[in-house]
């Protein structure tokens, strides 16, 4: 799972030393339905402390029943990458004409950076060499190249 994230990453330019590696736990008590996420650190009492706590926080009690590990997650972070200084009416800032209203694109129109694309639900920069393709419910895809 590590392997196949941190390769992922890699493809994305991110080196493996710079990788914040988070793995958790979602353990319930043997029998029941809902989880409580934690960190998990490798030692299996504290663990159960943690889990302890976090369900007596959570619903007010404990109970003494064995403890099931239900799924296991690893969250890979990476740094983000430095967003390129824009200057109000610089020449680093696209013509008025590259900004694209979302809505009116039509499914499988593709727009080429630099552009902003403006939607219902915010506006996007998109940076030069990466391609925005709208599909049928407008979301849009993003590839670089």
């Amino acid at each position: 799972l590590e392997a196949r994230g941190a390769a992922a990453l890699a493809a994305e330019g991110h080196a493996p030393a710079t990788l914040v590696r988070r793995p958790s736990l979602d353990v319930c008590y043997r029998g029941q339905a809902f989880a409580l996420s934690l960190p998990w650190t490798g030692d299996c009492a504290a663990l159960a402390a943690r889990f302890e706590v976090e369900h007596r926080r959570r619903y007010g009690h404990v109970l003494e029943r064995p403890l099931e590990v239900v799924n296991l997650r690893l969250a890979l972070e990476a740094p983000a990458a430095r967003l390129p200084s824009l200057r109000p009416g610089g020449a680093d800032l696209p013509p008025a004409s590259a900004a694209r209203r979302v809505a009116d694109l039509a499914p499988g129109e593709s727009v080429s950076g630099p552009a902003v694309l403006v939607g219902e639900g915010g506006t996007a920069w998109l940076a030069p060499g990466w391609r925005a393709t709208a599909d049928l419910a407008r979301n849009l895809h993003l590839e670089r190249g």
